[in-house]
């Protein structure tokens, strides 16, 4: 029988045996290859928010090939490899029929509400599935479905950031990807700012200018250092705390926009004055719709993204104890790990 990892807030994690849902006639087995093990899933495991199902298979990112297909089903034929889109939105109210999953008041996502990515075989609707990009490989393109598509999301969201100068706060796998996609769509400087000065060189790997390791230095006074006092025209940030919401933020020249990602559900204070007075923009990007996926494997097949230097770590999934006590630890470098149901 095929195995999966269940996660439950009494027991914790556990590898069990399964039987495979039935194949309804709209419906799509996939036989997943790889799936990505994001900050987001180990923010949901400690209890700092809730999964809405209990016990679940955790992970929302995935890739696989196609098993079977429903008899209705004529997008996609076994073999093909694809990316698992874990936002699953109703698919007839307004908001996903304009294209807005992530806004259905009735979504369910995977590895959230729903059974997600951490099992050898997942049944998922056509709507929830999107070709692998042609020049990547089936490991690399299950982190196109949260680590690469959210930035994506968010750069598109505030209208891109061509010849901007952009701030990224917090260098993990989200993170990483708002430098790469930042640098590849045209901003004028990218900073990137952690608290682990490892990743310095990872930083300038993905194309940051300037790495500020915020261990050793106050990060608002660097960025305005290297933005010759005007501060930035856009910060993301990625990590999720009160320090880095107060950089992204704070390190905004006039009019600038601050793009808030990461999983925080804390008060944090704001400077008003200096929001109001500088025109300042607050905006939360969370997740994807599914023309942002389609998109940009369009564009990672167009421009030739390379993402190799994205898996940092891969584990079987047998080894799944292993890779959470990396991903806490930090113990080596980690951009992205990925547990492997090969």
């Amino acid at each position: 029988m095929p195995e999966r990892i269940i996660f439950s807030y009494g027991e914790g994690l556990r590898i069990e045996d399964y039987e495979v849902g039935e194949l309804g006639s709209n419906d799509v087995l996939v036989k997943i290859g790889f799936g990505g093990l994001c900050a987001s899933d180990i923010h949901y495991m400690d209890g700092e928010f809730r999964y809405g199902l209990d016990p679940i298979v955790p992970g929302h990112e995935g890739s696989g090939v196609v098993e079977a297909v429903g008899e209705d089903v004529d997008t996609f034929s076994r073999g093909d490899q694809v990316i698992i889109d874990y936002v699953s939105g109703c698919g007839s109210c307004l908001e996903c029929r304009l294209g807005r999953e992530n806004w259905c008041e009735s979504s369910e996502y995977y590895g959230f509400e729903r059974d997600g990515t951490f099992q050898e075989y997942m049944v998922v609707t056509p709507r929830n599935l999107v070709r692998t990009p042609r020049n990547l490989s089936l490991k690399e393109s299950c982190i196109v479905g949260c680590a690469v598509v959210t930035p994506y999301h968010a750069i598109r969201g505030i209208g891109g950031v061509w010849d901007r100068v952009v701030l990224v706060v917090g260098l993990g796998g989200v993170g990483l990807h708002a430098l790469l996609l930042s640098r590849l769509l045209g901003a004028r400087i990218v900073i990137g700012v952690d608290i682990d000065g490892r990743k310095e060189d990872l930083a300038y790997r993905f194309g940051a200018d300037y790495f500020i390791d915020a261990s050793k230095f106050d990060p608002v006074e660097e960025v305005y250092r290297l933005s010759d006092g005007s501060g930035v025209d856009v910060s993301f940030e990625y990590v999720g705390s009160a320090d880095a919401i107060y950089t992204a933020i704070e390190s905004l020249g006039n009019g600038g926009v601050a793009v808030l990602g990461g999983l925080f559900n804390k008060p944090v204070p704001i400077n008003f004055s200096s929001l109001i007075s500088d025109e300042k923009r607050i905006f939360g990007f969370e997740d994807h719709n599914h023309y942002d996926l389609v998109s940009l494997v369009s564009l990672i097949e167009d421009r030739h993204i390379n993402l190799s230097s994205s898996i940092s770590h891969v584990y079987r999934y047998s080894e799944v104890y292993d890779a959470i006590d990396m991903f806490r630890s930090r113990n080596d470098l980690v951009s992205r790990i990925v547990i492997d149901f090969g």
